[in-house]
């Protein structure tokens, strides 16, 4: 298996798999700040590749710009760059958008920081050299539960059939108007 999940074949050729049917209509969007250029770019294409719409950003300061501006559903936030701290821009992501799930990479990790970075809201602690089958599987679990916790508040409020039929750009609303922001704002 080659870069981006793409096959050589014996003759050289590169396939594509197609994608799979069962994959959901509604993708999520998803941060990517690391200030090593090599790390997003790879990151960036490969979730892209399987369907996530991606943004990037090189330091903590530009992710939480973006935050400010885009509804987003996950963040893979490097541990050491500039700007705040991982653990620190997790948090202030959170308070940003509640909702968003953030995993922290890191090539420098260690066991309590992996723990406070639990305490503050971290789905999800990967260690580098990262695989990306294993960022793969931790970014479709993560917004699997994600999901999950948004059916759940839908049927509890009795909206479950109205949410259904929202497009990407009213969720984006909704999402902006349960953050607090106003009409202008908008």
């Amino acid at each position: 298996m080659g870069l981006f999940g793409m096959e050589k074949s014996q003759g050289g050729e590169i396939s594509i798999p197609r994608k799979v049917d069962s994959m959901p209509e509604r993708r999520p969007r998803i941060l990517i700040a690391d200030d090593d250029a090599d790390t997003r770019y790879i990151l960036s294409g490969f979730l892209a590749h399987r369907g996530y719409e991606t943004i990037v950003a090189s330091d903590g300061e530009k992710a939480l710009a973006l935050t400010a501006k885009l509804p987003l559903e996950l963040a893979l936030v490097d541990v050491v760059m500039p700007g705040p701290s991982g653990v620190a821009l997790a948090a202030r992501l959170k308070d940003l958008q509640p909702q968003i799930e953030v995993i922290l990479i890191t090539a420098y990790g260690s066991l309590e920081q992996a723990v406070e970075a639990m305490h503050q809201g971290v789905f999800y602690y990967l260690a580098k050299p990262l695989k990306l089958r294993r960022v793969l599987a931790v970014v479709e679990k993560a917004w699997a539960e994600q999901q999950a916790r948004a059916q759940a508040l839908a049927e509890e409020t009795g909206m479950s059939e109205v949410l259904r039929g929202l497009t990407r750009r009213e969720w984006e609303v909704l999402a902006l108007l349960a953050e607090g922001r106003t009409d202008p704002e908008i």
